[in-house]
């Protein structure tokens, strides 16, 4: 159990998930900056306001242009062919 939240399960030592970045249980992530807990679907940190990076900022654009891409390509194909 966590000394700061005794409702936190962890699955190892709070310090070192906090040093490493990692998250925390299924409600929490800690704050690189300040290592704090905030909400894991937060964009800011509610202690110090730093923002969290997204990963998926630039991959959905792309998994979206790749499946236009594939469309188009398609219907192009049926037009030379038919």
């Amino acid at each position: 159990m966590d000394r700061e939240n005794p409702y936190l399960v962890t699955s190892r030592p709070v310090n070192q998930a906090k040093h490493q970045g990692h998250r925390i249980g299924r409600a929490h992530a800690v704050c690189p900056q300040c290592e704090q807990f905030n909400p894991v679907g937060a964009s800011r940190c509610r202690h110090c306001g730093s923002t969290f990076v997204n990963e998926l900022t630039w991959k959905i654009p792309v998994i979206v242009l790749i499946f236009l891409a594939a469309i188009a390509l398609g219907i192009a194909k049926a037009l030379l062919v038919g």
